[in-house]
């Protein structure tokens, strides 16, 4: 692996790669803060997975629910912010939302996962379980702030690890290059270092 000092261009990889956090977290609180609720957990649950990838094990290229799940039990089940729940049930979530707009996944409908709720605004998780229990729904659930936090204390933690092991960081930034982001200028095709590592 070539130091990370002997490329000016990871500068760029690391504006890229904050690029990338600030803009999912700023569209994430927008969207909660114009009551897109859904496409807020959607956005969350893809930033979780994008995070993901970039923390897979070199060699790896897909995310699929073992690098998902290993990345939340490492970095947003161990954090201030507590949402009660497993990796498990993480996934089962994003499945639901991702894919059809719902809590329901083919996991929970397989008995292994539990369903999350949420709630969010004003209200609080006692009033939304108040209101399951009367509809005898025993189901997790998250106010979606806690989940917005839990996600960025997340990064934060894997970004910093990442950056005292320049192993992760090389791979980090590898992956990076192959984000889509938006460039105010566009870099020549010499701007990004190349190398033969598998990402």
């Amino acid at each position: 692996m070539p130091s990370l000092g002997q490329h000016e261009s990871f500068d760029m990889l690391r504006q890229v790669v904050v690029n990338m956090v600030d803009t999912q977290i700023k569209a994430i609180c927008l969207c909660r803060d114009h009551n897109l609720i859904t496409p807020a957990l959607i956005l969350c649950y893809t930033t979780m997975d994008q995070m993901a990838y970039l923390g897979m094990p070199p060699g790896q290229f897909d995310v699929n629910e073992k690098f998902f799940r290993q990345w939340c039990d490492a970095y947003m089940l161990t954090g201030e912010v507590v949402i009660p729940c497993s990796s498990a049930d993480l996934w089962g979530a994003r499945c639901g939302l991702v894919h059809a707009h719902s809590a329901e996944s083919r996991r929970y409908r397989e008995g292994k996962v539990n369903r999350i709720f949420y709630a969010w605004g004003d209200k609080t998780v006692d009033e939304a379980r108040s209101l399951l229990s009367q509809l005898d729904l025993p189901e997790l659930i998250i106010h979606i702030d806690d989940l917005i936090s839990c996600t960025t204390e997340a990064i934060s933690r894997f970004l910093a690890e990442a950056q005292r092991n320049d192993d992760k960081m090389w791979l980090v930034f590898t992956r990076a290059k192959k984000v889509i982001t938006n460039y105010h200028d566009f870099p020549g095709t010499n701007t990004f270092p190349h190398d033969n590592a598998s990402a």
